[in-house]
């Protein structure tokens, strides 16, 4: 009898039994991709214990993690893999990994997640582990074909489309994937009416399979996808009651005294799902100025190409493995989140930096010359609010090429490969975002605020209001690029040492070299309050008229500056696996290893400045497992004991920039995680399977002091020091479960039925390094039944079954609507997804 769920997997760049390999590895068969319709990481996170995938604040803010092992900032640190090839990139103005890590795909065949460093099999991105999409090979027997159409609830359609077969038999084959979906979006924006959420996408996939002798084989693959989605589905939590300048307790808001200063200010605490508008379900965009409508969303468009030529011989196998990805993306939506305004009342809040403030408004006077007339009398016991609306519209390009050499030999007790991969991508962003006040700003508040900015006048000089919506374009455009050439030397050897011991040794030798291009300049100042209208010895240059047109003409040259740095790296990351076997069908195995993570340029917030750098990252990774099959056949049981050692981390803080904190990156954090990870499949009887998989993760920062702690650190920890606290956005329990059922249908000859109930379950998860906001625990549910003949197929699922509503993921932010005086930064507040409702589904196929 046949193992149960036995999967040839390819993870060590060859075809190997799942169950043969010393790594821990969930792979999802063909089969599971089709009855759960996976299409994306998000669906395979959910069929994976110990992966979770977290949207941040944009589509292109992508944070797969794996056992505990967080990117708080910086490229992330699980590599995606299509066919082999290395597509990760790295999102600029936030964390994350581009909006290219979430493509759905069209013709998986198989998906495998490779858990621990792998960095020594794939190279510079799988710091921490790896996701691997195989694409189904044309057939080069027959011809085969399948048609499916499915519609369900929220406006879901989706027809997918397959065929394959041989041109010329056994020779040459050829196959075409292609398919389309699109959904209404399950919640209703409170502003427009409309619903948000939705999306439509369309993909093809073309693969040419050769094999002009037993020796040769080539596969050539090329995929093109257009995607288009809403703003997502997300409620907005504020720290500050807006009208009144105050906690904003029914949304978890807390005033808190920064230590530094004893000023006051406001931060958020508590379970994220009990804020009054997660508990409504409440999604507040505001509308697009120039349209009146909702924002577009995101579009992006994107082409993946591979050229795999494999050769057999006396010598040796040879590998050659070409990568080709382009993607274009276009994010416009409200960045701020929230349609509140400001009541234009003195706010008592405010009543410490009145004086100061109070002193300012002489200055107003400057303006009569310019034929306004404003009041220079100071307001009285504390000052009016401001704030600002933000509208993301970024343009991000991608274009990357990789090239792997790779040879291998088996000499019986002795095999060894050596490898060479270099990797190169021109990755840009062109900011366009817009910044205007917010309705009910103080006008004499956002003058004095634009003047002691630098701001308040065109380019030639006439006086300039601040921006109060938002216009046709942006104004000084900033681009910002980036240019990574990697090169990689690989090489392993393994050798049986009886025939039970096999030990095997890996390393891998990498050297990165990344280039910035960018402009030092702060375009929300400049898109807010334009450039220097008076020059103030408050503000540092010179007063007078040549001061002022000398400081004016500094900021407007900075708009076209182009500063440029590079960052270098290299490092050597060994891998060491011992493998005993008990029996044929039992082993135990222990290995060690490590990963490595390049530094680079902090390009997060929205300056275009490429000065402030971070160093490289190292893990450390030890594991010891065990891998059985028992029952002959029937009972797989497979078990890993895992301990990580994260060092120089790479983290986000804040630091004041023009006199206002913004997010910045330093090496500041280590942390430890260890857990255990265990899989099973059990075939009980010849009509039910029962699967299960399950990650106990125990991960916290063991040293982590920020060391020039920024507002938030100041009064969301002990100065700066996290040491001790949980990893963020990482459940300690994560399992997975499925009862597969399946039967022949009565009376009707060659139908079959199958039933699966499939469950996941995620413990609570700390939001922030500062453990003060979380999500809780969740248990969700999904039902799926059909009946086939082998050739026609009909299917229903229902998933989210008993219509869970616990919020799933959740991201810290600030809220720019409000903007904080006294401690001169927009104030904490968190952006959190609303749950997916009960759906269901029917699907039709038809395969031939």
């Amino acid at each position: 009898m046949t193992v149960i769920g036995e999967i040839t997997v390819t993870a060590r760049n060859k075809s190997e039994s799942l169950q043969e390999i010393p790594l821990t590895i969930n792979a999802v068969s063909a089969e599971t991709i089709e009855r759960r319709n996976i299409s994306d990481i998000s669906r395979v996170a959910q069929s994976t214990a110990g992966l979770t995938f977290d949207q941040g604040l944009t589509p292109s803010d992508t944070r797969p993690a794996l056992r505990g092992v967080q990117a708080v900032r910086g490229r992330p640190n699980v590599a995606i893999l299509v066919d082999g090839v290395d597509t990760s990139s790295e999102a600029f103005a936030t964390a994350g990994g581009g909006a290219l890590a979430n493509l759905r795909f069209v013709d998986a065949e198989r998906i495998e997640v490779v858990k621990g460093p792998q960095s020594v099999l794939y190279g510079r991105s799988a710091f921490s582990g790896a996701i691997n999409y195989i694409s189904k090979r044309p057939n080069l027997g027959e011809f085969e074909g399948r048609v499916s159409l499915e519609a369900g609830d929220f406006g879901l359609k989706e027809g997918k489309f397959s065929v394959s077969g041989p041109l010329v038999q056994d020779k040459l084959a050829l196959s075409l994937n292609a398919g389309a979906w699109e959904t209404d979006g399950q919640y209703l924006n409170s502003v427009s009416g409309k619903r948000v959420g939705g999306g439509e996408a369309k993909g093809a996939a073309l693969g040419l399979l050769i094999k002009p002798t037993e020796k040769l084989t080539v596969f050539a693959r090329v995929q093109t996808s257009h995607e288009e989605y809403d703003q997502m589905a997300r409620a907005y939590i504020t720290a500050v009651n807006p009208q009144t300048g105050t906690a904003n307790t029914a949304n978890l808001g807390v005033a808190v005294t920064d230590p530094s200063n004893n000023r006051p200010g406001f931060t958020v605490k508590g379970d994220l799902s009990d804020a009054a508008v997660v508990r409504s379900r409440t999604v507040s965009y505001s509308l697009d100025p120039r349209t009146g409508r909702d924002f577009k969303g995101t579009v992006t468009d994107a082409t993946r190409a591979s050229f795999d030529i494999n050769y057999e011989s006396d010598w040796g196998t040879f590998t050659s493995l070409t990568g080709i990805t382009r993607g274009e993306t276009t994010q416009i939506q409200d960045f701020d989140n929230s349609n509140n305004s400001l009541s234009g009342n003195v706010l008592p809040l405010y009543a410490g930096m009145a004086p100061f403030y109070g002193s300012l408004y002489q200055y107003l006077g400057f303006l009569r010359a310019y034929g306004l007339n404003y009041s220079t009398v100071a307001p009285t016991g504390g000052l009016p609010a401001i704030g600002f609306s933000v509208m993301l519209d970024d343009d991000f390009d991608t274009k990357q090429q990789s090239q792997t050499l790779r040879w291998s030999k088996d000499f019986g007790k002795l095999r060894t490969s050596l490898e060479g991969l270099y990797f190169h991508e021109d990755a840009s962003q062109i900011n366009k975002d817009q910044f205007w006040m917010r309705e009910g700003s103080d006008p004499r508040l956002t003058i004095l605020t634009a003047l002691f900015m630098g701001g308040g006048a065109t380019p030639t000089g006439a006086y300039q209001a601040p921006t109060t919506t938002a216009k046709a374009t942006a104004d000084y455009p900033l681009k910002i690029s980036r240019e990574t050439d990697s090169l990689s030397w690989a090489g392993s050897v393994e050798y049986d040492v009886t025939d039970d011991l096999t030990l095997r040794f890996d390393g891998r030798y990498i050297e990165e070299r990344v280039a910035y291009r960018g402009s030092p300049y702060q375009p929300m100042y400049y898109r807010l309050f334009g450039v220097q209208l008076v020059c103030l010895q408050q503000l540092g240059c010179a007063a007078g008229p040549a001061g002022t047109v000398a400081a004016r003409n500094a900021q407007l040259a900075k708009t076209t500056q182009v500063d440029k740095k590079t960052v270098r790296a290299d490092a050597f990351t060994p891998n060491f696996v011992a493998n005993y076997k008990i029996t044929s069908r039992n082993s135990v195995y222990a290995s060690y290893g490590e990963g490595f993570k390049p530094g680079g340029v902090d390009t997060t917030g929205t300056s275009g400045s490429v000065d402030s750098t971070f160093k490289p990252e190292k893990l450390q990774s030890f594991e010891v497992g065990s891998k059985n099959v028992f029952l002959d056949g029937d009972l797989v049981l497979n078990g890993a004991i895992f301990f990580n050692r994260y060092k120089n981390q790479q983290i986000g803080t804040t630091k004041v920039l023009g006199g206002t904190s913004v997010p910045s990156v330093e090496n500041a954090g280590e942390s430890e995680s260890k857990g255990i990870d265990l899989t099973s499949d059990w075939r009980a009887t010849n009509w039910l399977t029962l699967s299960g998989n399950y990650t106990y993760t125990d991960a916290e920062f063991t040293d982590y002091k920020v060391p020039t702690p920024g507002y938030f650190d100041r009064i969301e920890s002990t100065n700066g020091d996290y040491t001790g606290k949980a990893v963020p956005l990482t459940p300690k329990h994560s399992f997975n479960i499925s009862a597969l059922l399946t039967g022949e249908l009565p009376k009707m000859s060659n139908w079959t039925w199958t039933t699966e109930l499939s469950g996941r379950y995620q413990s609570k998860r700390y939001m922030t390094q500062n453990n003060l906001t979380w999500l809780p625990s969740y248990f969700v549910s999904d039902l799926r039944a059909g009946i086939t003949d082998g050739s026609w197929g009909i299917d229903l699922a229902v998933t989210n079954l008993f219509d869970d509503d616990t919020p799933k993921n959740a991201i810290a932010a600030t809220d720019f609507g409000f903007f904080d005086l006294n401690n001169n930064t927009p104030p904490r507040s968190y952006v959190v997804s609303l749950p997916e409702k009960r759906a269901a589904s029917i699907r039709i196929s038809k395969t031939f």
